[in-house]
Parts: structure tokens; C-alpha cells; sequence
């Protein structure tokens, strides 16, 4: 952070809608607060998809962008001009975070699109697995420096 109370724009977004986990943040050493701070950003924009659009094809379109946002950000120079997605494309690149946590987590939120509730315990199970979890996954690669596709095998 650029000083003590200057926050980023990762850091006061998720200050303001993801309370716990900025605070947990800080626990964290301070090189990669930033980092986690992008992260956690990046599932606050995610995660606020269907509170943001008035119907699901709106939020699906929304998912989709970044969808492409993350593609971008894992291959291609250039990436979005996005207060969240610059900084999350950094975290990615410096700590060699995997896709396919990015990739599980987005498939997961178009769940949130639909008006039923989870038809059973076991969609519900995947649905915790694909959001929570694949952000937990991300964390702990940055954490630990080391992708976390060896830490599941």
C-alpha cells in the first residue's frame, strides 16, 4: 500500500464490500498484501454480478468480460484498462497463479444468475468448491509462491 492510511483502489473496494477478508489481508506480509488485495477485488466484482444487473443474460455478458479480462491478463501483453483488472494481471503474473482457479471460480458465479436455488447438496458442495475455495486456492499461491496444482494432486 502506498502508505499507511492511503489504500489502493483493490484495497478500499474490498475494504468496503468484503470487510473480513480485508482485514484478514492485512495479516498477511506486506509484499504481498497488494497482490491479495487484486484478488480479492477480483471476487468482489465477480461475486457482486448479480446484484448489478436486472437480469441474467446482463450478467452473463458481464461474466463474460471477464472471462476475456482473465484470458487477456494470462497471455496476452495488453490487458483491459480496468482499476482491478491491471493490478490482478500483476498478481498473476509475478506469482505465477494458475488459471484454472480463475476459470472455476467465473464457471461457478453463473449459478448466482439462475432465480432456484441449488437443487441439491452436492451442487451446492461444487458451487462452495468453485467460488470459495478457488479464491482460497489463488491466496495460498501467492502465500507460498508455488502454484497450488501440486498442493491438490
Amino acid at each position: 500500500m502506498a502508505g499507511s492510511s492511503e489504500l489502493s483502489y483493490c484495497a478500499d473496494l474490498v475494504r468496503r464490500h468484503d470487510r473480513d477478508r480485508f482485514l484478514t489481508v492485512l495479516f498477511a506480509p506486506a509484499e504481498r498484501r497488494e497482490a491479495l488485495f487484486a484478488l480479492s477485488a477480483f471476487h468482489v466484482e465477480v461475486a457482486k454480478t448479480r446484484e448489478s444487473v436486472s437480469d441474467a443474460p446482463l450478467g452473463a455478458i458481464r461474466l463474460q468480460w471477464w472471462r476475456e479480462a482473465i484470458e487477456e491478463a494470462f497471455g496476452r501483453d495488453t490487458v483491459r484498462r480496468h482499476a482491478v483488472v491491471r493490478p490482478l494481471t500483476v498478481a498473476i503474473r509475478e506469482h505465477g497463479l494458475s488459471r484454472v482457479h480463475f476459470d472455476r471460480l467465473i464457471d461457478a458465479r453463473m449459478a448466482d444468475l439462475e432465480d432456484a436455488p441449488p437443487p441439491s447438496m452436492g451442487v451446492l458442495e461444487a458451487y462452495a468448491e468453485g467460488t470459495a475455495a478457488s479464491l482460497v486456492w489463488s491466496a495460498i499461491e501467492i502465500l507460498m509462491g508455488e502454484p497450488s496444482d501440486a498442493a491438490q494432486a
